[in-house]
């Protein structure tokens, strides 16, 4: 991605998103998202700072949460490969108290200074780039927003292949 970061010393964007699927025929309470209310499988994306998927990790079992997600990633679990030093990741607050390499936003303050205001502000506009990602694959593949199409069994390969198309997508427009 030719370097493109979001501020200095931080390159990627994280976070999760979560693939209604149709219930499993195995494993149904391992796949059941107590927090949606239906079956799901998550998949936790590293985003560049252009935009585009950078890494991809799952499918990951929908009752799990954000933080095991982030633990299956090789940006965790090898960030001296990924990052250099000093440098680390935004994500949202679902990733608050995993710590290094994820910088979330200030929270849980009832009055926040005139710097930690700004820094919230800047974290949540730089998140947007991961957010519009989600929204344009949704509205490419809208077959991705049938529960009852999405079979667990292809659920992976399906999603990274549709996830390098619509990386060619946002490179070309």
């Amino acid at each position: 991605d030719n370097g493109n970061t979001i501020w200095h010393n931080v390159p990627y964007i994280c976070d999760v998103t979560t693939i209604r699927i149709q219930r499993p025929t195995y494993a149904q309470r391992e796949y059941y998202n107590g927090h949606k209310k239906y079956h799901t499988v998550d998949f936790h994306c590293t985003h560049s700072g252009t935009g585009r998927l950078y890494s991809t990790v799952g499918p990951i079992a929908g009752s799990h949460n954000d933080i095991q997600a982030a633990k299956e990633s090789l940006l965790y679990s090898h960030r001296d490969t990924y990052l250099a030093p000093g440098h680390a990741a935004l994500a949202d607050l679902a990733y608050h108290g995993i710590g290094d390499p994820f910088l979330c936003r200030i929270s849980y303050q009832e009055h926040y200074t005139h710097e930690e205001q700004t820094y919230n502000i800047c974290h949540s506009r730089a998140r947007v780039i991961s957010e519009n990602w989600y929204g344009r694959f949704k509205i490419y593949w809208t077959y991705w927003t049938k529960p009852w199409a999405m079979k667990l069994d292809d659920i992976g390969i399906a999603f990274r292949s549709l996830a390098i198309i619509t990386n060619i997508i946002i490179t070309i427009q």
